[in-house]
């Protein structure tokens, strides 16, 4: 689906500074393997499909699913329920579609483009087990900042389908993947008193930045002039997009972004810089060097992450 530009995404680093519930450490334990799981899955995934065979696998995988005792639901715990079998069964799969798929290749820049020989195959075995993309989430966001690199890899291309080149719409909750970050850090972060990784948070912004705003916006008393500055931007946009704009207002547009730019909340912060990188009309440079110089430094990098088609215009800001 989309080219994943690799090389900027592995080289993402946690924030310097602690700037909210979002600052996490790569997982030391990396996904370790279930040979007789894994050696069923590959019995599936070699097997003819639609034919007995198929189905015989795929029904003992689904069987792996089930949990044998219901658990009790705690007081005060929220959202659909993960099953730690579906969980293990789920890793499991992420584990060998990652590390049985081809090594990545290389375009002429260097730059490394998603593997094709398994692209799919593990979305396509959720599907089958109907296990939605709320649980996959669940399960295998914790080890985003994993250092095995192939698994890493693969949840980045495969699972969240982000590559930090993307250029989409700013608003898009209904987008499936969105809707399961959401899910996620909503359920799993908040009910659990988990951290969400700032990758995590990074490709979120990158795939719908209006969207994160609304969500991940904690300045309570700020959280308004944001919201109604980001409604004045977007609108701003559309009439841009349908050559309906007005003298003065791009200039307008980009006050509103330099006052949210010198907010404390680095979710309003993220948002500018996600809206600068995007819009050339909007990149002023007072702006630029604000964020540039911010402590949070997902902050500081996210306004020079090039978007696909510029990323040789410059050396990435997160090493070669």
């Amino acid at each position: 689906m989309v080219i994943a530009i690799i090389t900027i995404l592995l080289a993402i680093l946690p924030p310097t500074a602690s700037a909210g519930a979002a600052d996490t450490q790569p997982v030391d334990e990396a996904i370790k393997p279930d040979v007789d799981i894994q050696n069923l899955i590959d019995q599936y995934r070699h097997a003819e499909r639609w034919t007995p065979e198929f189905y015989q696998r795929l029904t003992a995988l689904h069987e792996l699913t089930k949990q044998k005792a219901w658990p009790r639901r705690q007081p005060g715990q929220h959202g659909p329920p993960v099953l730690e079998e579906q969980r293990h069964l789920i890793r499991q799969a992420a584990y060998y579609y990652a590390q049985t798929s081809t090594p990545p290749k290389e375009d002429a820049n260097g730059l490394v483009l998603a593997n094709g020989s398994t692209r799919g195959q593990f979305k396509d075995l959720m599907r089958e087990l109907r296990i939605d993309d709320y649980r996959v989430m669940a399960a295998l966001l914790p080890y985003i900042d994993t250092k095995d690199q192939r698994l890493r890899r693969f949840i980045l291309t495969e699972v969240l389908e982000g590559d930090g080149q993307y250029h989409g719409s700013e608003e898009d909750d209904n987008d499936p993947i969105v809707k399961a970050i959401l899910q996620y850090m909503q359920y799993n972060v908040q009910m659990e008193k988990l951290d969400t990784p700032w990758t995590v948070v990074q490709i979120l912004y990158w795939k719908a930045p209006s969207t994160s705003l609304h969500y991940l916006c904690k300045t309570r008393e700020k959280c308004r002039e944001a919201y109604l500055a980001d409604h004045a931007i977007q609108e701003v946009l559309w009439r841009k997009g349908r050559g309906l704009l007005k003298a003065g207002e791009i200039k307008a547009a980009t006050a509103e972004l330099d006052k949210l730019s010198q907010f404390d909340d680095w979710a309003v912060k993220l948002y500018v810089a996600e809206m600068l990188r995007r819009h050339e009309e909007f990149r002023d440079e007072k702006i630029i060097e604000r964020l540039r110089a911010d402590k949070n430094s997902v902050v500081a990098k996210a306004i020079d992450v090039p978007l696909r088609g510029e990323e040789n215009k410059g050396p990435s800001p997160f090493g070669p």
